[in-house]
């Protein structure tokens, strides 16, 4: 099911047109109510989101990007000063503190910083991450992400994807099995119809949308990617 066939769905619902309800607004509600069954995921599962990604380490580098990143969990960075140096994987810990350095500030982050553990750390900015480290080579799959990564968000417009499946993932996270569409349209549905300046009629299913989300999830058998904790590209099966 698509965002837009949900908002398809509900402007029949209400027996209205698109001037009445407008798909923003049906995207607000989507994430929202995808962030709600990310949380029930998260209490079955705690590892459905945990993905690894590894990425090349630039020399002069210090801002790379995750993608659909919601918490980071563990950073390994391949710190090497020479080429001819052998590996030096460090534990990048998280910065308490962070100093607002862009990642043109070069001298400043290095001299700053250093290659060890304890001296070396990482910040979480948006779906980027930003590493505080002394100076380093250019390495191939030095940088080593474990992260929590989340359903993607839906977004309206040109370069969006409310056109696409749910079930598809993409550069803001993960694809929504197909077994909760229809939970997530009634609950669509059931925001809209409580969003107006009059109160509409709700049916069974609109009202009860969240207990009933939150049975779909835990009646799901025990191997939801128990399997697979990790992965570069999630694919996810229930």
């Amino acid at each position: 099911m698509k965002p837009s066939d949900i908002s398809d769905l509900v402007k029949t619902r209400l027996s209205v047109g698109s001037a009445l309800i407008n798909d923003e607004d049906i995207a607000k509600h989507l994430n929202y109510v995808l962030e709600v069954l990310a949380g029930y995921i998260n209490d079955r599962n705690r590892d459905y989101f945990l993905q690894k990604k590894t990425l090349d380490l630039v020399s002069g580098q210090h801002l790379y990007s995750l993608g659909g990143v919601y918490k980071i969990r563990r950073v390994f960075a391949n710190l090497k000063e020479n080429v001819n140096d052998v590996d030096n994987i460090v534990e990048l810990l998280p910065i308490h503190q962070p100093v607002e350095y862009s990642d043109e500030q070069v001298d400043e982050i290095e001299n700053a910083f250093g290659r060890s553990r304890g001296d070396a750390f990482y910040e979480k900015r948006g779906d980027n991450i930003f590493l505080y480290t002394g100076s380093f080579v250019s390495v191939s799959a030095g940088l080593s992400v474990e992260y929590y990564g989340r359903f993607k968000t839906i977004s309206v417009g040109q370069n969006g994807n409310f056109n696409v499946d749910l079930s598809v993932s993409d550069s803001t996270g993960f694809g929504v099995p197909d077994q909760f569409h229809a939970i997530i349209a009634d609950a669509v549905s059931y925001f809209v119809k409580m969003s107006g300046d009059k109160v509409l009629p709700l049916t069974r299913s609109e009202e009860m949308w969240e207990s009933l989300l939150q049975e779909k999830v835990f009646n799901i058998n025990d191997d939801i990617q128990i399997d697979v904790p990790y992965r570069d590209i999630p694919i996810i099966q229930f």
